[in-house]
């Protein structure tokens, strides 16, 4: 069982990504944006999808996580063995600078996020999550 921490703004996508992961994986959530506004409703589905609704979170900025110049209105990055996280219309940045590179991945579909995500050596997750989380735990517990 991996701990799994996700960056999303979207509970649909949420829900079509990651619902699957929580079977098998300590999966944490931190909704970014406008949608922290999510309702009760929303919480709901959430933890009828698999998804323990104590470990979801939210933030309005994105430039709050991992900064603690930010004083009393800073967020924490957790200790996860993987990282995902959405493009949040390009403020993904602000998170994947403050994640460790070898265990984050991004999921957009924006072709300049990802184009810049290559530039800076970030990784884009493509194809099944389960398996890139296995690959990721392999290659990071091998290395230690």
């Amino acid at each position: 069982m991996a701990k799994v921490m996700i960056y999303e703004d979207e509970i649909e996508s949420l829900v079509n990504r990651y619902s699957s992961l929580t079977k098998n994986h300590d999966v944490s959530v931190l909704m970014v944006g406008n949608i922290v506004r999510f309702l009760d409703d929303d919480l709901e589905e959430l933890g009828e999808k698999g998804f323990n609704t104590s470990k979801i979170k939210g933030v309005f900025f994105a430039n709050r996580i991992g900064n603690p110049n930010w004083g009393e209105e800073y967020v924490e990055i957790p200790d996860a063995d993987v990282y995902f996280t959405d493009g949040l219309s390009g403020d993904c940045f602000y998170i994947l600078k403050n994640l460790p590179k070898e265990k984050s991945y991004l999921i957009t579909g924006d072709e300049v996020i990802e184009e810049k995500a290559k530039e800076e050596g970030y990784q884009l997750a493509s194809g099944d999550l389960e398996e890139i989380i296995q690959n990721t735990l392999t290659k990071w517990f091998s290395f230690r």
